[in-house]
């Protein structure tokens, strides 16, 4: 049962920081590495979508839709984001890494 363990509000998916210190991307190409993985086993395969919230600010280099299956969900999947120099001086912004689910037939 998927739902074995797991209490009310916990996380599905895990995100962990994988290549810096801290989740900063500076402008001008810093890049930050981000591993994603889901918490339990999916019935179905589940897809999520990444982006992020501002993209004049940060932008997702890999690839922008992580599939999980039965057989990968445990083991993270790289996600890189890059830090852009939009051209205004507005020094440093914040923005989030947004994972959206796409589609599934699990009850994820």
């Amino acid at each position: 049962d998927p739902n074995d363990g797991m209490g009310m509000g916990e996380a599905a998916v895990e995100v962990t920081l994988t290549s810096a210190l801290d989740y900063t991307s500076a402008l001008g190409g810093e890049m930050v590495e981000l591993g994603v993985k889901l918490s339990y086993q999916p019935q179905a395969p589940v897809y999520l979508a990444v982006t992020t919230s501002n993209q004049l600010q940060g932008v997702v280099v890999s690839k922008p839709n992580l599939v999980f299956t039965r057989e990968n969900y445990a083991i993270e999947q790289a996600v890189s984001v890059v830090g852009v120099d939009d051209g205004s001086r507005d020094g440093d912004t914040t923005y989030q890494v947004i994972l959206g689910l796409e589609a599934t037939d699990d009850p994820y």
